[in-house]
């Protein structure tokens, strides 16, 4: 995994990190928070990422809101801003060695539909086997 060093946070990053401390976050939540970040620190916009992914504006901020957008978005802005999507979604990149603040956030587990009540099933009309 790479290693960036913050000479100094910006407000902005601070900020984040304050804001997402001990909160449970998705698998793509934490993908989004990474990507703005990174793209913080590097000082990037939403628009020269936009201009050097070839995504638009509107796609770099449903993927740093954690929104579900299509794995093809996300590789795009991953590999110009020179991570993998595993990297991005395990914790958070900057952490108390870069930044000062230790951010301890939780992964939820995504819930499938196997995972659901046979008598809620049920109700649907629906059996294990057939999901």
């Amino acid at each position: 995994m790479k290693t960036t060093i913050l000479q100094k946070p910006s407000q902005k990053i601070l900020n984040k990190m304050k804001e997402i401390e001990n909160r449970e976050v998705t698998k793509s939540e934490l993908i989004g928070i990474n990507i703005y970040l990174i793209r913080e620190m590097k000082q990037i916009t939403q628009k020269k990422l936009s201009i050097e992914s070839g995504l638009s504006v509107s796609s770099i901020s449903k993927v740093e809101r954690g929104k579900k957008v299509s794995n093809k978005t996300v590789h795009k802005i991953c590999n110009y801003l020179g991570y993998s999507i595993k990297e991005l979604q395990t914790k958070v990149i900057f952490n108390s060695d870069d930044t000062g603040i230790e951010i301890d956030i939780h992964i939820k587990k995504e819930r499938k539909m196997i995972d659901l009540d046979p008598d809620l099933l049920k109700y649907f009309g629906l059996k294990c086997g057939e999901i």
